[in-house]
């Protein structure tokens, strides 16, 4: 399996749960270029989790360079589209 990005830490894992949990909270530019990840918002996620935001917040700027690689090496656009169910079908 591909593991090359794995996390290998108790912290890495931490960081990539609040990621999943809130990747689409992002800064986003005027021409709606995604800027970054809204840290604050971010912090205030792993808080509510119970994480130690003290390390994490170093860790988010980790992530943060994954996601501007990313979105140089694949755009600025998302790659499928989203087919979320109509409200009252969510099952």
């Amino acid at each position: 399996p591909y593991t090359q990005h794995e996390p290998l830490s108790e912290e890495g894992f931490e960081v990539w749960d609040v990621i999943l949990r809130a990747g689409n909270q992002l800064r986003v530019g005027r021409n709606g270029i995604i800027l970054g990840f809204d840290i604050t918002a971010l912090a205030a996620i792993a808080t509510a989790l119970g994480y130690d935001t003290r390390i994490l917040l170093q860790l988010f700027h980790y992530a943060e360079s994954g996601l501007h690689q990313a979105i140089k090496h694949h755009g600025n656009q998302h790659h499928e589209e989203r087919s979320d169910p109509p409200v009252g079908d969510r099952g």
